[in-house]
């Protein structure tokens, strides 16, 4: 129960894998979840493609039990971050992939921003009006 006297609800979810990483969205309209197995997951209401399901562009607002995020199949995703409105996330391989609302230097069909391909990203955190990416030299 929260301050303010309103109670969460709870999901329960049967055969769940084990979650390693949780990030949320600001505004708190979604949230990414990664597996120890690397795959990822959205829950929350996808607005603007931040979801990775970009079929449906400026779709009805409608929330979303956890699902896995199908552009991300078969990638071994390490480290997420969300914004307002877009999900980042980063491989095994130091990959970034973007979704959703700030996307403009991410490849409109598989997310991957490939300005990056030539250095190996380890973390991204995202910000109102920006990325930050820390490379595997911390740079």
């Amino acid at each position: 129960t929260s301050q303010k006297g309103v109670r969460w609800p709870e999901l329960n979810v049967s055969k769940w894998p084990n979650i390693v990483w949780v990030c949320v969205g600001h505004e708190g309209h979604h949230a990414v979840l990664i597996a120890d197995d690397g795959a990822s997951y959205f829950v929350g209401i996808a607005r603007r493609g931040e979801d990775a399901d970009t079929g449906k562009p400026r779709r009805q607002p409608k929330a979303v039990k956890p699902k896995r995020m199908s552009k991300m199949e078969g990638q071994h995703v390490v480290s997420a971050a969300c914004n307002h409105a877009t999900s980042a996330l980063v491989n095994k391989e130091g990959e970034l992939y973007m979704f959703g609302k700030d996307t403009a230097h991410a490849d409109q069909t598989s997310g991957l921003v490939s300005d990056l391909a030539d250095v190996h990203i380890q973390s991204v955190a995202l910000g109102k009006a920006h990325a930050v990416a820390v490379t595997n030299k911390g740079a």
